[in-house]
């Protein structure tokens, strides 16, 4: 799996972090994101049907409007993923917890 990013950070703003209430970054297979270059028509028609037009205007939007970040939020970020790993890793070994292979 690699992670499928509807907006591209390739010019303009080069990071954005949204949640609510549409995400950037999406579960997407490696051959649509590598070799289709993110298949963004399946792509704009999963975010709308799931999002909204306007939720997909405004990742649009950001894209064209610069974003410095503090060095403060960098760190909440990274805390906040890496308990969020921490969480998917215990619910993985807690199910895998009596399985014998």
């Amino acid at each position: 799996m690699h992670a499928g990013h509807f907006i591209a950070h390739g010019g303009g703003n080069g990071v954005f972090i949204v949640d609510d209430p549409c995400p950037n970054v999406h579960p997407q297979c490696p051959y649509c994101n590598t070799y289709l270059h993110g298949n963004l028509v399946p792509y704009t028609t999963y975010m709308l049907d799931h999002y909204g037009r306007a939720a997909v205007e405004t990742l649009q939007q950001m894209k064209k409007q610069p974003r410095k970040m503090t060095i403060d939020e960098w760190y909440e970020i990274e805390k906040r993923y890496v308990e969020e790993l921490d969480a998917l890793q215990y619910h993985e070994s807690a199910a895998f917890s009596g399985v014998h292979f």
